[in-house]
């Protein structure tokens, strides 16, 4: 029985070849196919950020997925192609760039440009909905072609089939989205040696471009524009709050440093781990008595006090251009052992996440109209608009980015909801020797909610961008990332935002916190009332 539906489809797929004589893609511009007609995107929608995840195969080692036929024209006998490649086809990568490019000639936003060289997962963290597909069924009708003239193989032409089974998942929300299941053809009649891939490249093509036309899809990813999260007195959006990409740093010609946040990895593997090993570091001398090593470039300027406050007074970009400041609450200085107000600091420590970062964050003030306002970093959202924001108690939200400033490396986000605590912000500055307490989830969810100890070690500058930063020994991993820092009561002096990693994935007694005041300044944030 199966072997009469593989025949028939064969035949099917022969006929359709032979007269029509052109395959449906969106790559080469001499072939047409409905699926190549742009659909108009619907009045009043935005286009939810998406991204692709992956390609398998549904399919058995060995199982029949098409045939070729050998001869002057191509006629029987014909012999049968196998299923030889498991469930990985090909390189995910190259179908990753197949996916962009279809979805995009679409109309649709699709996160993670293969053409941007740099800042590749700020923007693949915008998605907020993953797609990938599973190919349950193929059918190749290929022709081995002979050179009969000089004799010996010069290729295949022929065209196929393939089904994918779609499914969308929302990483905000951690749930499937939506399911649905399209059909592509691909054609190729120039003689190639690769025939068989490229066809399935392009049916691949015209399967993507029949899901970007399924109306279930487009009904989610199509969104009414509207409202998510109170955006406070300016317009919400990464746009018009957003402050410009720093220059690339100058490159070290012995270490190449890169700004090496901690969220989506520094203290660990990770993108963006770029900072050197400390031992080899150490090797390159003391250039200072009081300094055991140094980043090359980031000696403090002769003259330069450890106390010097101007030091955190430097603003090297404008804070968010013309966005007007906006106020929020002072609340009562926290006193006493930092033991008296640890549930408070851990009611209002979250922990955030997008399709591929997860980092920390937490609460500088209430919303009077509801919700919130959370302080993170900015490498934590990447160019997401919406995170997921989970709170002590477990419970998870959808939090809107609505300033975020680059070179600071610090972002606010907002959300509805309960807010279950609020942290005192410290205004004066910390001292060295001055005990610390860090609030984060470092290493990830597993551990989040986790209190660490150390010192003030001293006042440096973050490497790749020189923002003046507090540097400490206490204890941050990749996840700490926009968790506070606090003084001995518990009052917040500034947020983690990077540190030197080990070869195993443990803090060195480096890391690095953003000056809350710097911080607040930068995104255009001030205290009002008394506390």
């Amino acid at each position: 029985m199966r072997s009469l539906k593989s025949l028939v489809v064969y035949f099917a797929l022969g006929l359709l070849v032979i007269f029509t004589g052109v395959g449906c893609t969106l790559v080469d511009p001499q072939l047409k196919g409905d699926s190549a007609q742009v659909a108009p995107r619907p009045v009043g929608t935005r286009a939810v950020p998406i991204r692709f995840g992956s390609l398998e195969g549904r399919l058995r080692h060995g199982s029949e997925i098409g045939r070729y036929t050998w001869g002057l024209f191509c006629k029987p006998p014909y012999r049968v192609i196998t299923w030889e490649t498991g469930r990985t086809l090909i390189s995910n990568r190259d179908y990753r760039d197949l996916f962009f490019d279809a979805m995009t000639h679409l109309g649709f936003d699709v996160a993670g440009d293969p053409s941007r060289m740099f800042d590749l997962d700020e923007d693949v963290a915008r998605a907020e909905l993953l797609v990938s597909g599973q190919v349950d069924e193929i059918a190749l009708d290929m022709c081995r072609r002979y050179n009969w003239w000089f004799g010996g193989f010069t290729g295949y032409t022929g065209a196929g089939l393939i089904r994918v089974l779609w499914t969308v998942y929302d990483p905000l929300r951690r749930r499937v989205a939506y399911q649905t299941t399209t059909t592509g053809f691909g054609q190729e009649d120039l003689t190639q040696p690769d025939a068989r891939e490229l066809i399935l490249e392009r049916a691949f093509i015209d399967a993507a471009a029949n899901l970007g036309h399924d109306e279930g899809f487009r009904r989610l990813v199509f969104r009414p524009v509207g409202r998510t999260g109170n955006p406070g007195p300016v317009p919400p959006g990464p746009t018009a709050l957003t402050v410009p990409r720093p220059l690339e740093p100058r490159p070290d010609p012995d270490y190449p440093l890169g700004p090496g946040p901690l969220g989506p990895g520094p203290l660990g593997p990770g993108p963006d781990s770029a900072l050197p090993d400390p031992g080899e570091l150490s090797r390159r001398g003391t250039p200072r008595a009081d300094l055991p090593w140094e980043y090359r470039g980031e000696y403090r300027e002769p003259g330069l006090r450890v106390s010097d406050e101007s030091l955190f007074a430097e603003s090297d970009h404008p804070a968010l251009g013309a966005v007007p400041v906006m106020d929020i609450p002072r609340q009562r200085r926290r006193s006493g052992p930092i033991s008296a107000h640890a549930a408070e600091l851990v009611e209002s420590t979250v922990v955030i996440s997008n399709a591929v970062a997860v980092g920390s964050g937490f609460f500088i003030a209430r919303d009077p109209e509801g919700g919130g306002w959370i302080l993170t970093n900015a490498h934590v959202v990447g160019d997401a608009q919406r995170v997921r924001v989970t709170t002590s108690n477990r419970r998870a939200r959808i939090g809107t980015v609505v300033r975020r400033h680059r070179m600071r490396d610090a972002a606010l986000i907002h959300v509805e909801g309960e807010v279950p605590a609020v942290v005192s912000i410290r205004e004066t500055p910390v001292t060295v020797g001055e005990e610390v307490y860090a609030m984060g989830a470092p290493l990830g969810r597993s551990h989040r909610d986790t209190l660490t100890h150390g010192i003030v070690s001293r006042f440096t500058r973050f490497p790749g961008s020189r923002q003046p930063v507090i540097q400490s020994d206490t204890m941050t991993q990749h996840g700490s990332s926009g968790g506070p820092l606090t003084d001995a009561s518990g009052n917040v002096v500034g947020f983690c935002v990077g540190g030197v990693p080990s070869p195993v994935d443990t803090s060195v007694g480096i890391g690095w916190f953003i000056p809350i005041a710097d911080a607040l300044g930068k995104l255009k944030l001030g205290l009002a009332g008394k506390a």
